[in-house]
């Protein structure tokens, strides 16, 4: 008998280290300069350029993309884009992203971030983050055609 799927230990999902935190902190206000001064937001087609960088498999991307986007704009705030490179960077070392924040261990991301991105998560309906998820996925494909299928390393291809 199959014993099934290994269970999800702490290990495997440390909490966000504070020099993380400053990394994405600088990556975010890098992306967000263009955007003008008063912007709090990353536009979708910023944030697809980034996770496409890390040649995930696109089901893992729009997977990671549904779980950082808490409210469900299609967009993100800083605390949505640092779960995002949490779990691209997670992905990226080869795991799988979880089906739910929740099923992270507590303390996984800072105060604000887990905060808001479990509530929402928690809270949403089903209809608005599949059509929220259809339009960033749409704007992506637009903007940039990725295959995995090639030995692993994803070439882009601006169309």
């Amino acid at each position: 008998p199959d014993p099934g799927p290994e269970p999800i230990r702490v290990a495997s999902w440390p909490a966000v280290a504070d020099a993380d935190v400053a990394r994405h902190r600088a990556r975010f206000d890098q992306l967000n300069a263009a955007n003008g001064p008063a912007s709090e937001h990353l536009e979708a087609g910023q944030i697809v350029q980034v996770l496409v960088t890390a040649g995930l498999p696109k089901e893992w991307l729009k997977q990671i993309w549904d779980l950082a986007d808490a409210d469900v704009d299609g967009k993100m705030s800083f605390d949505e884009f640092v779960v995002a490179m949490y779990l691209k960077e997670a992905a990226a070392r080869g795991r799988a992203p979880p089906a739910s924040l929740s099923d992270l261990p507590e303390g996984t991301f800072p105060p604000p971030a887990a905060k808001e991105a479990v509530a929402a998560e928690e809270e949403e309906e089903e209809a608005p983050r599949a059509a929220a998820s259809e339009a960033a996925a749409e704007a992506a494909a637009e903007s940039v055609d990725v295959d995995v299928d090639n030995a692993g390393e994803p070439p882009l291809r601006s169309t």
